[in-house]
């Protein structure tokens, strides 16, 4: 786009690539397929654009396949984030060049992702997304399980599973780690994630015990509080690398 010198194009020329791109973005974000470069469709975007704020905040407003990306796409950027506070493709760190008129600084724009990812409320959208989802699948009282029961809703079920296995599956397909062991309370927010994950797990032993006398006729809810488990385990660690 920057050999088309677009930005130069009349208005209306330059409204309908903005829309393009908006509509394109939306898209990727909304996408269920198995795997998606968002950071690489990012960093195309940022080639034709120098402003990507109302891109990531669009994405800060996505649903859950978006949510699902942004987990994926912090958990592949924690080291050089944390330990340089820069983003890992080499695209962020090309410089202008003199002899290269096409040669753009993407200081400013990986400066305005890392500064969006750090936002608390980039933080706080992602975790009431994620609990939200939970809460949806887990709060059921036990007087009104007729009355679900009557309404069509399941107990849970190997389908109800998905959403934190996507999460860690999308972590695991860019091989994000995290090295080292992990001490909890780093602050507050990884401290309450890490309290959560206690509590699946103490929920889960207690599960486990049922199954093994002969009490619980549902295994699919150990299944779910073992892989709800994990995925606040990778939480925890993301959000402690930020002050409390």
């Amino acid at each position: 786009m920057y050999y088309a010198d677009w930005q130069e194009w009349p208005e209306v020329e330059k409204a309908a690539v903005n829309d393009y791109l908006i509509a394109l973005w939306r898209y990727c974000l909304s996408s269920e397929v198995e795997y998606v470069d968002i950071e690489g469709i990012l960093c195309g975007i940022a080639q034709a654009v120098d402003d990507l704020t109302p891109y990531l905040e669009v994405w800060r407003k996505s649903g859950r396949s978006g949510h699902f990306l942004l987990a994926s796409f912090i958990a592949s950027q924690f080291d050089p984030i944390a330990q340089k506070r820069k983003l890992s493709k080499p695209f962020w760190r090309d410089k202008h060049d003199p002899g290269n008129p096409f040669a753009h600084d993407r200081t400013i724009q990986m400066n305005q992702v890392i500064g969006w990812l750090l936002d608390p409320a980039t933080k706080t959208s992602l975790e009431e997304a994620f609990f939200i989802e939970q809460t949806d699948e887990l709060a059921t009282a036990v007087e009104d399980l007729p009355r679900y029961a009557k309404d069509g809703y399941p107990l849970v079920t190997a389908e109800m599973r998905g959403g934190p296995e996507r999460l860690i599956g999308k972590i695991e397909s860019v091989r994000a780690s995290f090295k080292g062991w992990a001490t909890p309370g780093g602050n507050l927010s990884s401290a309450s994630l890490d309290v959560a994950r206690t509590v699946c797990r103490r929920s889960e032993r207690r599960v486990c015990r049922l199954q093994e006398t002969g009490q619980l006729e549902n295994s699919e809810i150990m299944v779910y509080l073992n892989r709800l488990s994990d995925a606040l385990w990778l939480l925890a660690r993301w959000v402690e690398s930020e002050p409390a």
